[in-house]
């Protein structure tokens, strides 16, 4: 499999550096879940290995990455700078941090990823958890009086 050049390195996972007390700033986990998105896109598209994001992840999601993920190219497009949308990071104490990007889709769509990041006893952030909600189509609902509204994402 031929890999597509990618975008430049991200900042370091590791907690501690060599002459730095602190980990990763915000800045540069916000560079990072950047990063890491269009590596996931280019991974899920297969143009890239999945190998790539082991080190982005904690083990059980590198395993389930591994496993899902389609070894050849899918005929979708190539991932562009511009399919990677804003980034928003929170952190959440001193271990642990919440990040949601915005992603197009092979299908052109534009949905959030998120992420939950976890600081380990070495002080290397991991990714733990991502969730990416499905669209849901409109529901068209009767109101009780007789008048139909539109509710995106209403249960039936």
């Amino acid at each position: 499999m031929t890999e597509p050049p990618g975008p430049p390195a991200p900042p370091s996972l590791d907690g501690q550096r060599p002459g730095r007390r602190r980990g990763p700033s915000d800045e540069e986990l916000v560079a990072l879940l950047r990063y890491f998105a269009r590596l996931l896109l280019e991974v899920e598209r297969g143009f890239r290995p999945p190998a790539v994001l082991r080190r982005f992840l904690a083990p059980h999601l590198a395993f389930d990455i591994e496993h899902a993920a389609r070894p050849r190219p899918t005929g979708a497009p190539a991932v562009a700078v511009g399919d990677i949308g804003g980034v928003r990071f929170q952190r959440a104490g001193r271990r642990q941090a919440f990040g949601v990007v915005v992603i197009k889709e092979a299908d052109a769509s534009w949905r959030a990823m998120m992420l939950r990041l976890r600081r380990d006893d070495a002080g290397a952030w991991r990714i733990v958890e991502i969730l990416r909600p499905q669209p849901r189509s409109l529901v068209t609902l009767q109101a009780p009086h007789g008048d139909r509204k539109e509710v995106e994402g209403a249960h039936r």
